[in-house]
């Protein structure tokens, strides 16, 4: 059995909406990463952060509401929702047979969760790197959304165990004429689970834990992917239960989708650009940092980091103004 450090599911948070009477709804799970290339990159003072979770989940909130909200955990405080603008702010990955979303959003100083590098995502370069195969019959779990038991005063993902029952051979059809770049794991996956992080315990990878503010990076339990969905019985054309056909879509059968890592990395390649910048920009001090227009409390940045690796909490907009308006200290 994997062992599963307390803190994995902090990096999960719940993602859903309001309606026109301020009542909020949970549709899903989320989490951040972080683009890591390099160590030297952690002592950079900024570093874009990226929420992610599946396109689906997006397209469900878009149905109710035009705004995306977030239920975070927040040091000391239990949970609370903050807005993270528009569903139209979220891009997908370009490939449309790939459930896979992100928005570029920072996470707050006060709130109880942190990013994964995109060192600590399972690719060809760290399977490589950590000698080790995804193999038929590994081992992997799952935190996220149990909307039954969401948590009254915070923010509590359900940890789900399974295995990888396909490795990626071939594509997979979703649906007729749909096909996906897949592993397949047998977990049982249910609604508010999709854009949950999945993870797999590298035992003899170079480093148990490692971590500086907000990030967590190179670590014994890589992100092998994101789960977005499961196949119901009326995915199969050949089911031979004798089930009435208005009970298929139901069904359950056990085995759920999982979205390579990569295609996160792949998603990120849209931002690159822009990010670049941003970092030479911030390297010029030409700025403190980016907030996004729609949540001006919620700057665009994972941590800032010290040469040392410890986290310095980021002053939100507001403050920061205020801090300007300060009078200085006399001088003795």
């Amino acid at each position: 059995m994997t062992y599963i450090p307390p803190e994995l599911p902090m990096s999960v948070v719940f993602i859903g909406y309001k309606d026109s009477a301020g009542i909020s709804y949970v549709m899903g799970s989320a989490f951040w990463v972080v683009n890591i290339q390099k160590e030297e990159d952690l002592k950079k003072e900024y570093r874009p952060a990226y929420l992610v979770t599946a396109a689906h989940v997006i397209d469900e909130i878009k149905k109710h509401a035009n705004r995306v909200w977030l239920r975070v955990n927040v040091r000391g405080n239990g949970a609370d929702w903050f807005s993270v603008g528009s569903v139209d702010d979220w891009k997908n990955h370009p490939d449309a047979s790939v459930d896979i979303s992100i928005l570029k959003v920072g996470i707050e100083s006060q709130w109880d969760h942190f990013g994964w590098g995109t060192d600590s995502l399972v690719t060809e370069t760290t399977i490589k790197e950590d000698e080790k195969e995804i193999e038929i019959g590994d081992e992997v779990f799952t935190a996220g959304l149990f909307w039954p038991h969401k948590g009254r005063s915070k923010n509590i993902p359900i940890v789900r165990v399974g295995n990888i029952a396909a490795v990626r051979e071939e594509k997979i059809e979703l649906r007729k004429g749909l096909f996906s770049d897949l592993y397949l794991m047998e977990v049982r996956s249910v609604g508010g689970l999709s854009g949950s992080p999945v993870f797999i315990d590298i035992v003899n990878a170079k480093d148990y834990k490692r971590d500086a503010g907000n990030i967590r990076y190179g670590a014994r339990f890589r992100v092998i992917g994101v789960l977005t969905g499961h196949f119901k019985g009326s995915d199969s054309e050949s089911i031979s239960m004798q089930i009435p056909e208005s009970e298929l879509d139901k069904l359950n059968m056990g085995i759920a989708y999982l979205t390579p890592a990569e295609k996160i990395i792949e998603g990120l390649e849209q931002f690159m650009s822009q990010e670049k910048k941003e970092i030479e920009d911030h390297r010029k001090k030409k700025f403190a940092f980016v907030s996004l227009d729609a949540s001006t409390q919620t700057p665009n940045i994972a941590a800032q980091i010290t040469p040392n690796g410890f986290g310095v909490p980021i002053p939100s907009r507001d403050e920061f103004f205020d801090d300007l308006k300060k009078p200085g200290r006399k001088k003795n």
